[in-house]
């Protein structure tokens, strides 16, 4: 393990890197490098499965026979090996172990725990008690450090993606080191969004309203989703459909409107690992007696799960609003996405009839409700993205042959219709129009030396000063009407 300062020098040093650096004419980076001995051979490989929620590694076997296929691909998966090898459960020899950056504030460290930790429950069930463990990375340990499997705690100009990788064997696809990066900046807009909703007034209340207790509990499960890649998972977009049966998926905060008019919190984000993540680690992980078919041992374990309803969609067939899978989308909510597309719309409605300067703490400049709004308006975009995938909308899961239930099917023309009808009730202009009382409190940041307090975080607009309503509303119904009208 060894570390090389690279010191770089512009006369012209660009936009970026004044937005970053300390003297943007003179930037120091540190690259550390890793030699890494190649694993003995004492791993078994397990052969990828599309349907197992396990992330592929592929290659390419030129020495397959005619009759099989060139190319191949291994399941991802960390190396454990029981204790007691004829135990049906048994402690691993080596568990493990995941270590926190600790320079994350101690409320998000601990956060940071408490969600990675969830995936002790999945071991336990793939037959691996007490071998998967998180804590703190120790004084002196250098978070790249190739035998440590971190989650960094990293500072950006602004909030950005979560990362979980890392370095695996290309030969067997056996998962060498974990890495980790989360955004600090991510948590901060949570609070911000649930600020909007709930009001600023219950910061620190430690209610189930409490804009910090609702990020801390998203960051929780950001945590779980991110360490569940590296552990060999993949996104699940359609567990939302399964009431939210995996941490892989995206997961829009289920907040709704109680029978006293007011919003209901108290179930914004799941707690635990769900019950797909439970399906996935007991294929990925699970060892069988000498003898045993494995192919068929894991044949039966995803029939019994397809059987229980469960759904598993990635990437390619869920992340896009293109892509028509009906019950696969990212940040929505509910077994019906068009009924949630209604609740959602419900939530919206009573949170901009009490926007106001309660979104905001004490002290803080009023201008900040332009960035506080531009969520709060766009509250259903994601759920406007999942009813739409309902209309032309194809149902079908991942199959092999020699199972049951292969084969798709369209949705069904009433309940097109039916997305049709929630959709078009997002363009109506009592929708999006904001009372004049709002306008009037939605006053210009101060754009600083440098452009902060300008961007991506508000509503652009041509009305000078003014907030421009016409913006925000083409903004809102380009949303529906490009999620309609695509492609």
């Amino acid at each position: 393990e060894f570390d090389a300062f690279l010191t770089l020098s512009s006369d012209e040093p660009k936009a970026e890197v004044w937005a970053t650096a300390a003297d943007a004419r003179s930037v120091t980076l540190v690259q550390h490098t890793s030699l890494v001995r190649l694993p003995d051979d004492g791993y078994t490989p397990r052969m990828f499965d599309p349907r197992s929620g396990a992330i592929d590694v592929g290659y390419y076997d030129f020495s397959a026979p005619l009759s099989g296929q060139v190319g191949q691909s291994f399941a991802r998966r960390f190396r454990l090996e029981k204790q007691d090898p004829t135990a049906a459960s048994s402690p691993a020899k080596e568990p493990i172990v995941f270590y926190v950056d600790s320079g994350a504030p101690e409320e998000i460290r601990a956060a940071l725990i408490e969600g990675a930790s969830w995936w002790a429950e999945a071991f336990e069930a793939a037959g691996f008690p007490d071998s998967y463990r998180v804590q703190v990375l120790p004084e002196g340990a250098h978070p790249l450090d190739v035998r440590y499997n971190v989650i960094q705690w990293v500072h950006r100009q602004t909030r950005g993606w979560s990362y979980g990788g890392g370095l695996t064997d290309p030969r067997t696809g056996e998962m060498l080191k974990a890495n980790v990066i989360l955004g600090s900046q991510r948590v901060r807009q949570d609070r911000m969004i649930f600020e909007g909703l709930a009001g600023a007034s219950k910061t620190g209340t430690g209610a189930a309203d409490d804009p910090v207790q609702i990020a801390l509990s998203r960051i929780r499960q950001l945590a779980a989703h991110e360490v569940g890649h590296t552990l060999g998972f993949a996104h699940n977009f359609a567990a939302s459909s399964n009431e939210r049966a995996s941490v892989m998926d995206y997961p829009a905060p289920l907040v709704w409107v109680g029978q006293n008019g007011e919003l209901d919190f108290s179930a914004a984000y799941d707690v635990g690992i769900g019950e797909w993540d439970i399906v996935s680690a007991m294929w990925l992980y699970r060892q069988y007696p000498d003898g045993t078919d494995e192919n068929a041992a894991g044949d039966e374990l995803l029939e019994s799960a397809w059987g229980s309803g469960l759904r598993y969609i990635d990437d390619p067939q869920g992340r896009g609003v293109g892509t028509a899978h009906p019950y696969a989308s990212v940040w929505d909510n509910g077994t019906d996405p068009v009924a949630s597309l209604t609740e959602v719309m419900r939530v919206r409605k009573v949170a901009l009839e009490r926007f106001g300067l309660g979104a905001l703490q004490p002290g803080e400049p009023t201008s900040r409700l332009r960035a506080v709004i531009v969520p709060v308006y766009l509250y259903h975009r994601y759920q406007v993205n999942a009813a739409a995938k309902m209309i032309g909308g194809y149902d079908f899961h991942y199959a092999e042959t020699g199972q049951a239930n292969i084969g798709g099917a369209p949705v069904p023309a009433d309940q097109q219709r039916g997305a049709l009808s929630a959709l078009v009730a997002t363009l109506d202009p009592a929708v999006l129009d904001l009372p004049d009382r709002t306008l009037d409190l939605l006053t210009p940041p101060l754009v600083s030396f440098r452009g902060a307090g300008a961007g991506a975080e508000y509503f652009p607009g041509e009305t000078g000063a003014m907030f421009d309503l016409l913006t925000a509303a083409d903004t809102s119904a380009s949303q529906t009407l490009g999620a309609l009208l695509h492609p």
